[in-house]
This record gives C-alpha cells, sequence and structure tokens, in this order.
C-alpha cells in the first residue's frame, strides 16, 4: 500500500512539473513604451492568452498551439495587431508595437 501511495505521489509531482513553452515579451507603443495590461490572444483557441502586466511584460503559456498560429494584440485606446508564433520563438523575447 505505502508503494502505491509514493508512486501516486511521483507521478501528481511529475505530471504537475511539466514544461509548457512559453513566449515572453513586451508590448509597446510607436515610443517604446510599455503598454499597461494589453490582451493576446490566440486567434484559433480561446483558451491560449495573457494579459499584459502595468509595464507591458507577459508571459503566453503557448501550450499545443503550432508553429504558424496567428495571434492578437489589442488594448484600449491602440488599433489591435496580429503576430504569426514562429519556431524559435519560445526562446526568443518577443517585441510587439501597437
Amino acid at each position: 500500500m505505502k508503494r502505491w501511495s509514493l508512486l501516486l505521489l511521483m507521478g501528481a509531482f511529475l505530471a504537475g512539473n511539466a514544461q509548457t513553452p512559453v513566449v515572453r515579451g513586451k508590448v509597446l507603443n510607436a515610443k517604446g513604451e510599455g503598454i499597461p495590461y494589453a490582451t493576446l490572444l490566440s486567434m484559433t483557441d480561446a483558451k491560449v492568452g495573457a494579459i499584459a502586466n502595468e509595464a507591458g511584460a507577459f508571459a503566453l503559456n503557448v501550450g499545443t498551439l503550432a508553429v504558424g498560429q496567428k495571434m492578437i494584440v489589442s488594448a484600449l485606446g491602440y488599433a489591435d495587431t496580429t503576430f504569426t508564433l514562429k519556431k524559435d520563438e519560445p526562446a526568443q523575447p518577443l517585441t510587439i508595437r501597437l
């Protein structure tokens, strides 16, 4: 019984620590200033998205999104823009200008 409990606990720990690809970056205006609370949403999967912090920085857990998926970025007072996830973006910080 102890052995099964230990295996179950180890399995839960490993499942909880699975790595999810993350795209990090910043949403900036034309002056290079961060846009607070800009939103980033997948155009194909409504479950994937992020909100930038007060400095415009974000961390987007892309999960199962594939390379080539389109994302839309919006913020109050700015025109929306879209971008496409590229192969190296989880490793490279992304700069988005609105």
